[in-house]
């Protein structure tokens, strides 16, 4: 039987950088960190990121993903198969592309040439939706507004262009947390003592590296 690769060798095989983060584990899954209790790996990240001056989402790529229907939601709302703007603003990302992928360079284009104030208003119109709400809990309206001027125009609409490809592959897979800083956006895989997911290394290889997109894996780790 093939012995699985350490997380350290997987890291290094996709070339993503590997850090650790010591955090007190008060339980299974619960850690404190920086006077906070009952925390996931996820959050003790999310914590030292906003710690250290940058904001992030805790959301698996979900702020990409409103992002990017909200930059092509004139499309989504003018091709939806039942004439229906809620509808278009309900369903997922993913299942939309697969529907309309004849139309895939209408919405590229509609991604790149959508006005700044009419795309903030879609991700704010998206965003108080009740049922994406329910869907994407811990993506907030304000990160997907700032996140809409850390990504260029370009990068948006490659990002459409790739999942373009696979939208259901390339839906899966993005690391834990989302992140913005001094240094622009990138992404933040938390792991303890689990290995990258088969869907991960896909997306490190078929996604991150084609976009340019920096990545990197935290792992949280118990300290006395």
């Amino acid at each position: 039987m093939a012995t699985r690769p350490s997380l350290e060798t997987q890291c290094k095989t996709i070339g993503w950088g590997l850090s650790s983060l010591g955090a007190i584990r008060t339980g299974k899954k619960a850690w404190s960190f920086d006077g906070a209790d009952n925390l996931n790996p996820e959050e003790v990240a999310a914590r030292a990121v906003i710690a250290a001056g940058g904001d992030c989402s805790w959301c698996e790529g979900g702020s990409i993903n409103l992002l990017l229907k909200a930059a092509t939601l004139p499309v989504l709302v003018r091709r939806n198969l039942f004439s229906d703007r809620q509808d278009a603003i309900r369903r997922f990302l993913e299942a939309q592309l697969t529907i309309l992928s004849e139309f895939g360079q209408e919405l590229i284009d509609c991604s790149v040439t959508i006005p700044p104030v009419e795309l903030r208003s879609n991700i704010l119109e998206i965003c108080s939706d009740g049922f994406i709400q329910d869907c994407y809990p811990r993506v907030r309206a304000a990160f997907v507004c700032t996140l809409a001027e850390a990504v260029s125009v370009d990068l948006r609409a490659r990002m459409l262009k790739t999942y373009l490809v696979k939208p259901y592959d390339y839906r899966a897979g993005w690391p834990d947390l989302t992140v913005i800083d001094r240094d622009g956006l990138s992404f933040i895989e938390v792991k303890t003592t689990d290995y990258l997911h088969e869907s991960q290394v896909r997306f490190a290889g078929e996604v991150a590296s084609t976009l340019g997109l920096r990545c990197k894996v935290v792992q949280v780790i118990p300290i006395a």
